[in-house]
Order: C-alpha cells, then structure tokens, then sequence
C-alpha cells in the first residue's frame, strides 16, 4: 500500500509515498500536458504506472538502441514495458530497478505508484561497498561469496569502470573495438599464407582447413563462456581474475572500452589453443585452423560489439542474437552463451527459455 500526502500547486505540488513504512522523498505532480511541453524542450520523459521519469542517461546505453526510446517520449510505457501488445517484450527485474533510480516525479490523477523509488534502492545485503571513485579490480576480492550476486547487478550506464588507479595500467585496460581486427588477422593471414608457400597444401583446401577452424571457434567461444566465464570464482585471486577476465563486462554491459578482449589479455589463450591445434595435426593443416579460429574469434569479438551497441533489426538473425544476447546480461546469465552462433546453445539446451525466473540479481 502506499499514502499520498499532497501539497498545492501545479508542477510544484509534492507527494509523499510511504512504502512497507519508509517515507520516500517529496516529489513533484505533473499534468500529462506538463510533460508534452518538457518532452518538446528536449528533456527525454516517460510515464510509468503513474510515475514520471527522466530516461536521458538511459538513452545511449539502452539494448534495443535509442531510436526505440524516442518514440515514447512523453508517453505511458507501462504496457510496452511489460511485453502487452505486438512487438513488445517483458522487461526484466534489472531494468524496473534501473527505471526507478530515474524517477522525478508523479502524473497528476496517474495510477497508483507502488514501486519505482522501492526498485530503485541499493541492494542493502552486499556489506562491502566498493568504491566507484577508486580502481575496482583490487576491492572485489574482498566481497567474497557477495561477489557472484554483486557481479550479476548490472550497473547502468556506459562510461567505463575505473579499473585502476595507475593512469597507465587504467589506458591499457581499455580497448577500441577496431584494434580486434587490426592485430588478429594479419597474424590469422600470414598463417594461412605461410601454410600455402610453404607446403604442397592448395589455396582450395587452406580455406577448407580453415573453415573447419572458424567452425571449431564457436564450440571454444560456447565452452570458455559457460564453464570459465561463468564458473563462480572463490579466493581473493580467482574473483580478481574473474572479474578483469568477464566479471566486469556483465557489471556494466554497455561499457563500450571493454566490450572486446584486450590482445595483451587474448594472446595466452591465443598461444594455448594454438600449440593444442599443433600438436593434434600436421604442421601445414593446423597453421589453415588456427587461421580459421582467429577469423572467427574477430568475428565473435566484433559481433559481441555489435549485439551492444548495433541496431536491433526485429525479425533477422542478428535481431534474435541481439534479443537473446541482452537476455543472457538482464534476464538470466545461465543461458545464451554463443556469441558468434547459437548452434551449441541448441545443442546443450541452454537457449532462452520463455517465462523463466530471472538468475540476474536485483
């Protein structure tokens, strides 16, 4: 239940919402007309059961792309927020806790509002609080077993996390997007070319031995995903290294400078998965899949990129791998671990499943 306590006025009348007995802050009423008139200034305002919102720091960072959001400017979003109507999908528990830290005020003769300011709380059960303002990859070993449900409380936003206090190490943490394909596949070429020079093998069956590389790429992609990246860490040095290794990217998914794996950080995989390939083939054959594998980790990489920040084409194939790459970060992190295809998810059943409860903390 809540009670509304109202003073006079029109955009300066406030209201006092008591939740589960805590009183939130006072907030204005808006007439609806109130708010087409902000919304024709600029400011970037919804409607949600009855309660205002100000999306602005939202709109850049937002899955599905801001040209999604700009088209309920100044409206009620509370039916297409909650999947009621074609072309509409049911928002997660994660983006109800994100809307309610944007709430500003309340619609005048609106709904009853009975959760937004309750959503948007802090989670009050992780007693370590780590420090935005400090590099955060030396404070989150010492949440220990909070670290997991810290990990998976996505953060919103796209301005990257401060990982080091070191200005240096801070540069070399982050990574443009381009530089992916600018190390890796003049090295995926030159493996292949050298193959060819130097061996009887024909162009023909390099870029067979090559495809097969690029088709064992997405059972590495599907199998360091699930079972390393999403193994739950425990001991100061393992959630570390989880968290610079994928950790930081489901905090705050939409940060774009660490949204691709840095060479530095990619190499020992690189050097690992390569001397493997080696040692099962002949030398000429393995240089082809190993070039083939490099082709398809860039076009993971720039395909992760991609399904952040790329335009949603409802009804395609990047469309579905957008959709169900979002619900992996907002709905459930135990589904949707392809990337660059969804063939292993089909294969060991861990596609999206309608309707299931949420594993993202809120």
């Amino acid at each position: 239940m809540c009670n509304k306590v109202m003073g006079g006025g029109s955009e300066g009348r406030a209201i006092t919402l008591v939740e589960g007995g805590e009183e939130t802050p006072n907030k204005p009423m808006y007439r609806k007309s109130e708010i087409k008139a902000r919304v024709d200034r600029g400011e970037a305002l919804v409607m949600f059961d009855g309660g205002v919102y100000d999306i602005e720091p939202y709109m850049t960072s937002h899955p599905g792309g801001k040209e999604v959001l700009t088209e309920f400017l100044g409206e009620d979003v509370s039916e297409a927020f909650r999947g009621l109507g074609a072309g509409y999908h049911e928002h997660s528990k994660v983006a109800m806790k994100q809307l309610g830290k944007m709430l500003i005020g309340y619609v005048e003769d609106g709904a009853p509002h009975h959760h937004a300011e309750s959503a948007g709380r802090e989670d009050q059960s992780v007693t370590f609080e780590v420090d935005r303002e400090k590099g955060v990859v030396l404070q989150v070993w010492k949440l220990g077993s909070q670290y997991d449900k810290w990990v998976h409380t996505p953060d919103l936003g796209t301005d990257p996390l401060r990982f080091f206090d070191n200005p240096v190490l801070e540069l070399f943490s982050k990574t443009r997007w381009w530089v992916i394909p600018l190390v890796w596949l003049p090295v995926a070429f030159a493996a292949i070319s050298s193959a060819v020079v130097h061996s009887e093998t024909s162009l023909l069956a390099a870029l067979q031995f090559a495809t097969l590389g690029a088709f064992l790429w997405t059972s590495i992609e599907y199998t360091l995903h699930r079972f390393v990246f999403h193994s739950v860490p425990t001991g100061p040095m393992a959630i570390t290294m989880h968290f610079l290794m994928h950790g930081c990217h489901h905090k705050r998914p939409m940060d774009r400078l660490r949204l691709v794996f840095p060479p530095a950080a990619a190499l020992p995989i690189v050097v690992t998965l390569g001397g493997l390939i080696r040692a099962a083939l002949p030398h000429h054959v393995a240089l082809c899949v190993t070039s083939g594998a490099l082709v398809g980790y860039v076009c993971y990489d720039m395909g992760h990129y991609y399904l952040h920040y790329g335009k949603n084409h409802v009804g395609t194939y990047l469309g579905a791998m957008k959709t169900s790459h979002m619900a992996h970060h907002y709905k459930d992190h135990s589904v949707s671990f392809g990337i660059t295809s969804p063939l292993w998810d089909h294969v060991f059943g861990t596609l999206p499943k309608p309707n299931a409860q949420s594993t993202v903390q809120t």
